[in-house]
């Protein structure tokens, strides 16, 4: 529909992208597309393309222009990076699919609906410390829902040929990307906002599995015999036994967080109703998830808590682990058997540690703790010794060497 050019702005010299449409002397089309231009202008989120200006011109020559400019962006969409890398460990696929839903949720609110949510419409660049910044692009299909029932309804086709008895006025084709269209947006009736959760679990299941998770001849048959008024969800419809195609079959090598994937699998329900209720509500379970496996991980991010579960040093048990480990490293000379490792300097005597290991349930690691760092002091006087051995068996030998020869 349009060519998009690398521009700069004459009086402030900024890097722009500018969008360029190809059949601008077509109505329906220049007025679809200055609506995208439109939708994404009224947007202001970090995850969502900034687009600055847009309009419609007629040069000398007569051609109708139509246009908008919007930032310029360097890097490659998913599209690219799922044929390039793909498929992708989950936790990465988990941090794109957060910051997808903060655009969703900016543009829910504004009461636009982007219908087209795909891997080719997510951009990825890079800013601060991520390789993976995402920018959400192209509403050029997006709808705006009714501020007083939060549907979206279909556009009005053309009219009926009057010689056609009977005939009616029908929707206009529904526009977007087979596979990531809910079946409430293939249908052809009213939708909402949830087609978009169900088009970013869609995405989520194909950057996870390089694999769609419906058969596409079976989802749109369902959708067809569902009808305008969704008929097919529903008790006896054929809607609610279309399930995704499991994951672990799709990639037996997937590693993925159970409660992850279950977030996947509700965002991609058939039935809108068994989807996640808004954005706000997905973005909630995935950080859920993420913490989920945070805490489940061998290695969590606190050292202290690396024996089992996190435990908190109180200042009596820290000032004691302080004051032992100096006295420690000062005496060398004192046994890794000694059953006491008393502070001079404050007088304070750190806790024994078969007391530890049989106390309390969490009192353990603290001894845990301490051995570790007693036998990390050891190190430096380990290594030296082990370098003065080997500068002395390097002397014997070459002597003896020399000797010999």
């Amino acid at each position: 529909m349009a060519t998009v050019y690398a521009a700069e702005h004459i009086a402030i010299e900024k890097r722009v992208a500018v969008k360029v449409l190809t059949q601008a002397r077509c109505d329906a089309t220049a007025r679809r597309f200055l609506q995208e231009a439109r939708a994404a202008s009224r947007l202001r989120h970090d995850h969502i393309i900034d687009v600055t200006d847009f309009g419609r011109d007629t040069p000398a020559d007569g051609e109708p222009v139509v246009y908008f400019a919007m930032e310029q962006l360097e890097g490659e969409d998913l599209a690219t990076t799922l044929e390039q890398d793909g498929p992708l460990r989950w936790t990465r696929v988990l941090a794109i699919a957060k910051q997808i839903c903060g655009a969703l949720i900016a543009a829910h609110a504004q009461g636009i609906v982007h219908c087209d949510i795909k891997p080719a419409n997510c951009f990825r660049i890079h800013r601060g410390d991520t390789q993976d910044f995402i920018k959400v692009l192209d509403f050029g299909v997006a709808s705006f829902a009714c501020e007083r029932t939060g549907k979206c309804t279909p556009e009005p086709g053309p009219d009926p040929d009057p010689a056609e008895s009977g005939s009616r006025r029908k929707s206009s084709p529904r526009l977007g990307t087979p596979g990531y269209m809910a079946a409430e947006l293939l249908s052809g009736g009213s939708f909402d906002h949830r087609v978009d959760i169900y088009a970013l679990g869609v995405l989520m299941y194909r950057l996870l599995t390089n694999k769609m998770p419906y058969p596409a001849a079976r989802l749109y048959s369902a959708a067809g015999d569902s009808g305008p008024s969704l008929s097919g969800f529903g008790e006896s419809g054929g809607m609610t036994r279309l399930a995704p195609f499991p994951m672990r079959r799709a990639i037996p090598t997937l590693e993925i967080s159970p409660d992850f994937e279950a977030v996947v699998l509700k965002a991609l329900a058939q039935d809108p109703e068994q989807r996640h209720a808004n954005a706000q509500a997905l973005l909630a379970e995935l950080e859920a998830a993420e913490h989920s496996s945070l805490r489940s991980s061998p290695l969590p991010r606190d050292p202290l808590s690396w024996g089992g579960a996190p435990y908190e040093v109180r200042p009596e048990d820290s000032a004691a682990l302080s004051q032992t480990e100096v006295s420690r490293v000062a005496d060398g000379s004192r046994s890794m058997e000694s059953s006491s490792m008393e502070s001079s300097s404050a007088g304070v005597t750190a806790p024994d540690l078969d007391t530890l290991a049989l106390g309390n349930a969490g009192s353990w690691r603290t001894g845990s703790w301490r051995r570790w760092a007693r036998a990390a002091a050891l190190w430096p006087a380990l290594a030296v010794r082990a370098t003065v051995a080997l500068v002395v068996t390097t002397v014997v030998v070459r002597a003896a060497w020399s000797f010999v020869a």
